[in-house]
């Protein structure tokens, strides 16, 4: 896997950043401080406030898949969950482990989420922060809900988010390319659900819209104060979201095995 991202910048724009080389005004930059750097600018209390709704009740045993370098499972961590962390990238990894020292209940592995190396049945609750909306194709995307299936026990939930198809992303067309050559598909919610139908999952309820996760909105994140972006996040959101840009959560439960 590249562990680097190649960025058209002026050097300006990397100050703080471990810069590796540059070449006709590219510069090479780690993938995971670019990560740590981008997705911070996108991501805010207003979202982590729609998933704590659904994991705060957790107990047992917990799967996140692709937890890049553990923001949100530094967010659900409680010693009394057992929580098994996965990401692909070795180098986001590092940066998960660094930032929750000490945890026995939680363990950090490499893996791929189309194909779990875990066993049937094995976790109560599963996590997945916008990571299904990398998959391009949509047979990876539904091997992706298909894994979340096998491994929830019986009566088992997981917490699913990803950017939802709006306006705007018909306008430009499903599939794009973002900042550091990283790419995402919007997939509509009629996908989702026929994703996690033919997984065997129940879809129980998806949250409304996230509107100050993307670009203008998510410029005021780090001005307005927690309790006046959660204020406005809940009252424009289902105004704006869905034709600006927005995060669909959902949940979804693995149905109970049916006494024979």
């Amino acid at each position: 896997m590249q562990d680097f991202a190649i960025l058209s910048v002026c050097p300006i724009a990397t100050i703080g950043c471990p810069l590796t080389s540059s070449t006709n005004g590219r510069f090479v930059i780690p993938k995971r401080w670019f990560y740590e750097s981008w997705i911070t600018s996108n991501q805010h209390e207003a979202e982590w406030d729609r998933y704590r709704t659904f994991t705060q009740s957790w107990k047992g045993s917990v799967v996140e898949l692709g937890c890049g370098t553990g923001r949100f499972t530094r967010k659900i961590y409680r010693p009394e969950l057992t929580i098994t962390a996965i990401d692909f990238s070795e180098a986001s990894l590092e940066l998960a482990k660094k930032s929750l020292p000490n945890t026995i209940s939680v363990s950090f592995r490499i893996g791929d989420v189309r194909n779990l190396q875990l066993p049937d049945s094995s976790a109560d609750h599963v996590m997945s922060i916008q990571v299904y909306e990398h998959l391009i194709e949509r047979e990876d995307a539904q091997m992706f809900f298909r894994e979340i299936a096998r491994i929830l026990k019986p009566g088992g939930t997981a917490l699913v988010s990803g950017y939802a198809l709006t306006l705007m992303d018909l306008l430009l067309g499903h599939k794009a390319s973002g900042p550091g050559g990283i790419q995402f598909v919007r997939y509509p919610v009629a996908d989702l659900r026929q994703f996690a139908h033919e997984a065997g999952m129940e879809f129980l309820v998806h949250s409304k819209a996230i509107l100050f996760t993307r670009r203008p909105f998510n410029l005021l994140a780090g001005i307005l104060s927690d309790k006046v972006l959660l204020a406005l996040d809940k009252m424009l959101s289902p105004l704006c979201g869905p034709l600006w840009g927005s995060i669909i959560v959902f949940k979804l439960k693995k149905p109970l095995l049916r006494a024979k």
